[in-house]
Formats: C-alpha cells, structure tokens, sequence
C-alpha cells in the first residue's frame, strides 16, 4: 500500500507522540507499504520552526537524513503538473496541505493523516 504521510503525522511518527494511532503506527512502520511525504510538509515544518510554533531540535536536514531516508520515505517532489493541480480545486484551505496532495495525485496513494 503506498502511504501519504501529512506533516502532522509525520511528526507524530518521528516523536513517537501518542497522538498518533496504533494503525496509523503499524501501517508506517509495515516495511510492506510505501511511505511518501511531500516536500510540501518539509516547507510547513520549516515555516513553522521559524515562527517558534515547532521545535524539533534539528535542521532540516538531519531531519531528512535522519528521519525521512532513515525510515525509508520518499520525498515527492512540487513539479508543474502539481500546479497545474492546484489551479484545478475549487477552496484551498491549507496550501501546503492541498500541494502535498497534488503531488501524490495519479499515484495510487492513501492518505494518511
């Protein structure tokens, strides 16, 4: 199964939070399925680091290195066609959120947030 990881699930998974549920847990950990996350969700992790609403206590960087290619996640790239997507949707509520969408958009993905 391929897994679109959301920015707050990400976190969750990374911190060990108890926010995040036993399924949501095991369907990331299950080497089974592919797990993706947008570079969409690295930008708000930035953004947010930067206004002092999250502190992760690492550069983006190590958390990529460490977090993102150390638990096997594949990094989505925001190409034109993701673009192209956001010009399609009728109410964008949170940008960043709808980006990661697009970018997983015709990839057979399930959402998980």
């Amino acid at each position: 199964m391929r897994l679109l990881l959301d920015t707050h699930t990400f976190i969750w998974f990374i911190e060990g939070n108890p926010e995040l549920s036993g399924l949501a847990k095991n369907l990331i950990e299950d080497p089974e399925n592919e797990r993706l996350l947008s570079i969409a969700s690295l930008w708000e992790i930035a953004i947010k680091t930067s206004l002092g609403r999250l502190n992760l206590n690492a550069s983006i960087q190590q958390l990529v290195d460490n977090h993102v290619y150390g638990n096997a996640i594949a990094l989505l790239p925001i190409t034109s066609s993701c673009l192209d997507c956001l010009t399609n949707l009728a109410f964008i509520i949170k940008p960043l959120l709808t980006l990661g969408y697009c970018a997983s958009y015709g990839r057979k993905t399930n959402y998980c947030g």
